[in-house]
Formats: C-alpha cells, sequence, structure tokens
C-alpha cells in the first residue's frame, strides 16, 4: 500500500508539501530521509541501515521511502531537495546496492520529483515482494526486517516461519491455478 500517488511518476512538490502541511509520521508505508549516504565511501552500517528499510517495506505490504524530506520524531518539517546534478548518480548507487546487498533480489523504483530548475526529491517505492523473505547481505549482516507502525524490526523465528510459509503457499496456488487453466 502506498500513501503517495499509486503512480509514481505522477507525485508533485505539492504532494510532498501536503505531507509536511499534514504532518503525516513515518509509518508502515512511508519513511524520510534527509540524505542516504549509500555511495562507495560510505559507512557500511548506513548501507546496512538503507536495505534494512528497502528490505522490511519487500517483507510487508510495500512502501515509499522519500529522499529529500527532513523529519524530527517522523514528522516531515521541510523539503531538503538533492542537486539535480546528483539525482542520477543517486538513483544508481540505490539501485546498485539493492541488487547487490539484498537476496532474494527486489525489485523498485527510483522516481525524480522535481522541486526547482535544479532540485529535486527521489522517491523509492519498494513493492510488496510474492519471492518474501528478503535478508539484507551486505557485510554479513544476514538479517530480515519486517516493518510495523512505527517503523522497521528485525524478524524473529515465528514471523521467518510464517514468511517462508505464506511464499511456499503463494507458489502451489500459482502452480495450481496455472495446471487447472492448462487443462481447459
Amino acid at each position: 500500500m502506498f500513501l503517495l500517488n499509486p503512480e509514481p511518476g505522477k507525485i508533485t512538490v505539492a504532494d510532498l508539501q501536503a505531507l509536511i502541511d499534514d504532518q503525516v509520521i513515518e509509518s508502515r508505508d512511508i519513511e524520510y530521509k534527509r540524505i542516504v549516504a549509500i555511495g562507495s565511501k560510505a559507512d557500511e552500517n548506513k548501507k546496512i541501515k538503507f536495505l534494512a528499510g528497502v528490505s522490511s517495506f519487500a517483507n510487508t505490504d510495500g512502501g515509499d521511502f522519500i529522499v529529500g524530506l527532513r523529519a524530527e520524531n517522523g514528522i516531515p518539517k521541510e523539503i531538503t531537495p538533492i542537486e539535480r546534478t546528483q539525482v542520477d548518480s543517486l538513483k544508481l548507487a540505490i539501485e546498485q546496492l539493492t541488487q547487490t546487498g539484498i537476496s532474494p533480489r527486489i525489485s523498485l523504483t527510483v522516481c525524480e520529483i522535481p522541486v526547482t530548475d535544479t532540485h529535486s526529491v527521489l522517491l523509492v517505492r519498494v513493492e510488496k515482494s510474492w519471492a518474501a523473505p528478503h535478508r539484507v547481505t551486505l557485510a554479513g549482516d544476514n538479517d530480515f526486517y519486517g516493518r510495523h507502525s512505527s517503523g522497521m524490526y528485525p524478524m524473529d523465528v515465528d514471523q521467518l516461519r510464517t514468511a517462508f510459509m505464506i511464499t511456499g503457499t503463494v507458489h502451489e496456488r500459482i502452480k495450481r491455478v496455472r495446471n487447472s487453466s492448462s487443462v481447459e
């Protein structure tokens, strides 16, 4: 589920301002980041924390990271856009990090939301995954994360067992549907 427009390309700066005006707190569906320090020289712990957030969205119901929105105690306070000259390299870094630091790989969309002629905010849209659970594999982390109304958390054994069982039954149901439709 997504708090913002279901079509990421249609989100505008007015939508971002509405999050601030309405004091929409971070939750199961949305997280705000002033910046993401995930470049090649970034601290491994910051990369792991970002990947934990991304995988937690995929392992739950999906959600949005908004990069370029400063929050205090989970409440958005101001738009802090990124220079447009840095947007492409940041998008690439996000996509590469998620492809190499989460297993199994997940699908995400990174969209630019123009704020001015020279600055933008990035929306990182993570869909609910039907191949969950996903784990962070960067720097030996190997943890699985989920989300609740207060943000992300490490999944425990019972939650992992349930996630693996659900994934297995989804695949079996798909096979049964395929087999029954090919018989007709």
